[in-house]
């Protein structure tokens, strides 16, 4: 709910503003009312409200000086002057200084309401907006750290790391990778939302780094320590946390101490490795033991034929996915000579692959959606051998590649989709390399593809959606051509509207008082 104060000198009409809406009904809650200038500035820094309504002229601290008192405690508060005929110039001022609007004395019910419902439709814009920007701050922090953890990012220096995850560290940290299973819970509970509802708090109070969702009902959480005793001291009381409110349903895999942050695959790996160790242990929980281990100078790497089978399911090339597939599996089995465990897990990360791929084209029967495959016990009941184990990997990738070819649907296409999204959610503020280096492209692969499916070049639609916002904001806003310029990117107001033009055929001043004249 949006917060609203009051301020005048005049207490009827204080007491008058209180009643003369309906408040509650418009999603306001009046927070407080203050009868002199410097009162009500101590209120609004208290209080810090979304609305105010204010007289112009009030004894100890007028309006005006007011606002520019606040300025810079509450940027983006929304103000209504409220004045008499004789201050009209002097309410003129206040909005030159940033208030949102004015409202001459007496006071009219429709009036104050246009006013209002005008500032709250901004607020809330605005509100959404830095939600929504938080929200993919996050996620992309998350992605980062899932790529770094899977292996699959390309940026390695530990600035780098550092500058992506953690911008405020400044001292010697170590790092520790815990992976939970939380598959062996009973039917009649989510295992993903009860995990994620029990520990999310618990994660929070403690200051330590979110859940990160890995493959089915797997979760990751990376462990921060100042040294390796104070991350035991977390793990353990973490652990205690879990068994105490979700009993002995989880699997944890927990890698080896590090205080090298380029090291988060191979500490991925272990935990890995680790929880698989738990389907052989009386223990459901496994910490990696390097004794025990195989050589991680020996680490299997099957991912590049991984990623040439799903290259191939995606051009739907049966022959050639049918070669990689062998291909998998003659690396594991005869140049590796990997055990039987190494096998299953490494085919479930081939199925999680195919699976991936899958969803996102959006096929609702597909065999990779069964969560039973994600399992080496299931993997090991119902195929005794690697020769069955392949066969049945065969027979499920052929399967997708028809479903695939039933769906008339290519990867082109919606690979532009997920490119046009990102633009959008980027409001345009996006080069093509940045977008290209998003999706793990070339930059001159990006600007093909996109005209060959769009029939207009990757530019123009960055302009386009740039353009978009520009009129929504020249529509639903008093900001200058030039302020619209700069949140748009541009550096140069008659840049800008030298491109508006272009592209609408009206200057921006001419959009905007055109559109809203109609």
């Amino acid at each position: 709910m949006l917060k609203i104060v009051f301020i005048d000198d005049d207490e009827s009409i204080v007491e008058g503003l209180n009643f003369i809406l309906d408040w509650q009904a418009l999603g306001i809650e009046v927070a407080g009312c203050a009868y002199s200038g410097k009162e009500g500035y101590d209120l609004i820094l208290k209080e810090k409200p979304h609305l105010l309504i204010t007289d112009i002229r009030m004894p100890q601290l007028d309006g005006l000086s007011m606002l520019d008192a606040l300025k810079k405690h509450v940027p983006d508060m929304k103000i209504i002057i409220l004045s008499g005929y004789d201050d009209f110039e002097y309410a003129q001022g206040a909005i030159e200084k940033g208030a949102f609007s004015y409202l001459l004395k007496p006071l009219r019910k429709n009036q104050l309401l246009e006013k209002i419902e005008a500032a709250t439709k901004l607020i809330r814009e605005n509100l959404s907006h830095a939600e929504r920007q938080e929200t993919l701050t996050l996620l992309a922090k998350e992605k980062y750290l899932l790529d770094l953890l899977k292996g699959t990012e390309k940026i390695h220096t530990k600035e780098d790391i550092n500058t992506h995850l953690f911008p405020l560290s400044s001292v010697r940290e170590f790092y520790e990778v815990m992976l939970i299973d939380c598959q062996e819970m009973p039917p009649s509970i989510s295992p993903s939302l009860s995990l994620s509802t029990s520990l999310t708090p618990y994660l929070e109070k403690e200051g330590m780094e979110p859940l990160i969702p890995y493959e089915s009902n797997k979760f990751i959480i990376l462990l921060r320590g100042s040294c390796g005793s104070h991350l035991k001291q977390k793990r353990h009381k973490l652990i205690d946390f879990l068994n105490l409110n979700i009993g002995d349903f989880l699997a944890i895999g927990v890698s080896s101490i590090s205080d090298n942050i380029c090291l988060l695959n191979t500490l991925f790996e272990q935990a890995l490795y680790a929880l698989n160790e738990t389907f052989y242990s009386s223990d459901n929980i496994v910490v990696f033991d390097k004794s025990t281990a195989p050589s991680y100078s020996e680490v299997i790497d099957a991912r590049p034929y991984m990623e040439a089978i799903l290259n191939h399911v995606k051009e739907l090339n049966e022959p050639a996915a049918t070669l990689q597939i062998n291909g998998f599996f003659n690396y594991l089995v005869t140049q590796k000579k990997c055990p039987s465990n190494q096998i299953y897990i490494e085919t479930i990360s081939l199925l999680v692959y195919l699976k991936n791929l899958a969803y996102s084209f959006n096929l609702k029967e597909s065999s990779f959606f069964s969560y039973d495959i994600y399992r080496v016990t299931y993997l090991r009941k119902h195929y005794k051998n690697y020769h069955e184990l392949k066969s049945w990997v065969l027979t499920c990738t052929l399967e997708l590649i028809h479903q695939l070819k039933a769906t008339k649907t290519t990867s082109t296409d919606f690979l532009i989709e997920q490119i046009k999204a990102y633009v959008q959610e980027q409001n345009g503020l996006i080069t093509r390399e940045q977008t290209a280096q998003h999706f793990h492209i070339h930059a001159s692969y990006l600007s093909r593809i996109f005209k060959q499916v769009t029939g207009i070049s990757f530019i123009d639609y960055v302009t386009l959606v740039k353009l978009d916002r520009g009129k929504l904001l020249l529509l639903n806003s008093t900001l200058q051509i030039q302020e619209i310029a700069e949140e748009l990117g541009y550096n140069n107001a008659q840049y800008f509207s030298t491109v508006f033009e272009k592209y609408v055929g009206l200057s921006p001043t001419r959009f905007r008082k055109q559109t809203k004249s109609h």
